[in-house]
């Protein structure tokens, strides 16, 4: 099985090839702008963990067109007991959730942006706050589910739902130490379906 993983080396699953530039990567790559070394078709599950929102926007539809390539066809599979396991490629994107920051903004819930690099000045507006997280967590791109899941059908993911933190369709991807940041992430998994291979 092939199953990579793009982000922080310290979160993938076991047994997970890293890509990526950093320290722990077994292929030191550029994802933004170095075509994936796979064949298409060939990946079986891959995890963007906390990257999309750090490529530039005019790499990030190439970012999307190399995974949707190299990801196996995927969907569900009709069962004689009416079950439908999910079979083939997947690929889990999680990103930090800019509905989930504007809520907490809108509310002036000051926990929400809680541990930013730099602590908060006394009586520091919400929206100071705000900006920091931004800064810090979405520097190129932001997303929502909705700029998420547009993004993703551009890239010919025909297939997509809105996942939750431990909640895969990879059993491996639910256990503890993969997914990471409950409480300001968005969780979206995506496959394309055989038909569109």
């Amino acid at each position: 099985m092939t199953r990579i993983f793009i982000g922080t080396a310290e979160s993938r699953p076991a047994g997970w090839t890293v890509l990526g530039t950093g320290p722990g990567c077994h292929l030191c790559l550029d994802p933004a702008t170095q075509p994936l070394p796979f064949p298409d078709n060939s990946v079986d599950a891959a995890m963007v963990c906390h990257t999309l929102q750090r490529v530039p926007p005019v790499r990030l539809a190439f970012v999307l067109a190399e995974l949707r390539r190299v990801i196996k066809p995927g969907g569900w599979r009709d069962t004689a007991d009416g079950s439908q396991p999910f079979e083939g490629g997947l690929v889990r994107f999680s990103v930090p959730d800019l509905s989930a920051a504007c809520r907490a903004y809108i509310e002036s819930n000051e926990a929400f942006f809680a541990g930013q690099p730099v602590a908060p000045e006394p009586e520091e507006p919400i929206g100071v706050r705000m900006a920091a997280w931004l800064s810090a967590a979405a520097p190129h791109q932001a997303f929502d589910h909705e700029t998420l899941q547009w993004w993703l059908k551009r890239q010919g993911f025909d297939g997509m739902y809105r996942s939750a933190y431990r909640k895969s369709l990879l059993p491996e991807l639910r256990v503890e130490g993969v997914d990471h940041r409950p409480h300001d992430s968005l969780f979206i998994e995506a496959w394309k379906s055989r038909r569109a291979a």
